[in-house]
């Protein structure tokens, strides 16, 4: 989380929101007092997108096996909503099939 002043985000708002992009979150203040945090907007529909960034950040690992993420998609978006099957259960269950 950042910390910046008004007159500095005003200066280099493009900056900001480019970090906001990435997952930074913005804390604005004014007079060194928090108003504001300036926070992305949750994405919705785009596990792949999701699940690629966190390979990127090493949280997990992707199987090498192409198709994954099409075949598991629907499991994917309910577990992504808090729904269904945890995600170590999908992983182990597509294990199983694969065996």
């Amino acid at each position: 989380m950042i910390t910046k002043g008004i007159r500095e985000i005003k200066e280099n708002l493009s900056k900001y929101l480019h970090m906001v992009k990435e997952g930074e979150d913005v804390v604005v203040t004014e007079r060194g007092i928090p108003v504001a945090v300036i926070r992305s907007l949750p994405e919705k529909g785009n596990i792949e997108k999701k699940l690629l960034k966190a390979a990127a950040q090493n949280l997990i690992q992707l199987p090498k096996r192409s198709g994954f993420l099409r075949s598991r998609r629907k499991e994917l978006k309910r577990y992504f909503k808090g729904e269904g099957k945890t995600l170590p259960e999908i992983i182990m269950e597509e294990r199983r099939e694969s065996w």
